[in-house]
């Protein structure tokens, strides 16, 4: 989906939707952050492909915890 990006873009675009997804769950726009969280799934999943393609060793677990999504 964002093949297109960097793997430093998606953790910059991830940084950013995390702190707006943040901001709408404060402000009670539960519809937004639930749009945003989409967005943010997307990412991580572009993310955990692209660093796993890079080094076979690495795992989708191994993304995860490095990356602090628990």
């Amino acid at each position: 989906m964002y093949n297109y990006l960097s793997i430093e873009q998606i953790r910059s675009a991830l940084d950013f939707l995390e702190s707006s997804y943040s901001k709408a769950m404060d402000g009670d726009a539960y519809g937004l952050a639930n749009a945003i969280l989409t967005k943010i799934d997307g990412l991580r999943e572009t993310l955990v492909a692209k660093i796993t393609a890079e080094d076979p060793y690495t795992t989708a677990a191994d993304v995860r915890y490095f990356e602090g999504w628990n």
